[in-house]
């Protein structure tokens, strides 16, 4: 599988691009970033050859020759994302909406739809989105965060099948990076000493609102390979036709059991 991945200095994206390389079956990865991959990150990547980075000056608008060279990949997980803390509403739907609208645009650009045809197994182009639990698609939340998360993953859900677009949503609750490399580079002085007493309460005592940064990763790339597609199931939480995850759903698939 080619795969595309952004926001790969972030918490969760650093995860999923350490665990893609470590995959067999990811032959190739096209980071997108504003700049190159920092040393902090790459010294905890085992060394490979499959990693290209393509530097994007602006997520808001690609360059002409950048279309062609997205719909040669077989899924995308978007990683990017902000906290909304200290954001309008404005800046934070520019990161959050708006630059996943231009992703799909340049998709089809691109005409992923015709390429995804000629592909020997027929298969869609996959786009697994990081939301966050709280995303609230009908938009009700007095939550800017659930709102504007809320409104993308509608976005993604609306693409009309022609498109050979599959998208999915997860909506992980708290995660913390397990490198230490990675625990100091995303995360703030100030969410460092709060969040490292919280940790192992959280983990230890609201497990349906905690996943390990691992899980998350496995899941995201375990649905952009397809071996989701199926197993949605029923009750609480689960979108049958949107193909959204919560937190919940994922750990219990990964578990393999009903309950955690």
């Amino acid at each position: 599988m080619r795969l595309l991945l952004t926001g790969a200095t972030g918490a969760a994206g650093s995860q999923i691009l350490k665990d893609a390389v470590s995959d067999p079956a990811i032959s190739s990865i096209t980071v997108l970033a504003r700049r190159n991959l920092p040393d902090w990150l790459t010294s905890t990547i085992p060394e490979n050859n499959k990693t290209t980075t393509i530097i994007v000056n602006d997520f808001n608008s690609y360059p002409s020759d950048l279309p062609p060279k997205l719909v040669s990949h077989d899924a995308c997980i978007w990683a990017l994302g902000s906290t909304s803390a200290g954001k309008s509403e404005a800046e934070y739907t520019k990161i959050t909406y708006d630059y996943v609208v231009t992703m799909i645009e340049a998709l089809k650009a691109g005409d992923v739809a015709k390429v995804r045809e000629e592909t020997e197994r027929k298969e869609p182009f996959r786009f697994v989105y990081v939301s966050g639990n709280g995303a609230d698609q009908i938009e009700q939340t007095s939550r800017m965060f659930g709102r504007v998360k809320g409104r993308t993953e509608k976005y993604l859900f609306d693409l009309s099948s022609s498109l050979q677009i599959l998208s999915y949503a997860l909506r992980p609750g708290a995660f913390f990076p397990e490198d230490p490399k990675i625990w100091q580079n995303t995360r703030s002085t100030f969410e460092r000493v709060l969040l490292t007493p919280l940790k192992p309460i959280i983990s230890n005592f609201i497990p349906t609102r905690y996943i390990p940064v691992g899980e998350l990763s496995r899941f995201a790339l375990e649905t952009a390979k397809g071996k989701w597609d199926n197993a949605l199931g029923t009750g609480e939480g689960v979108d049958q036709h949107a193909r959204v995850f919560s937190n919940q759903r994922m750990r219990e698939l990964l578990v393999g059991r009903d309950e955690l």
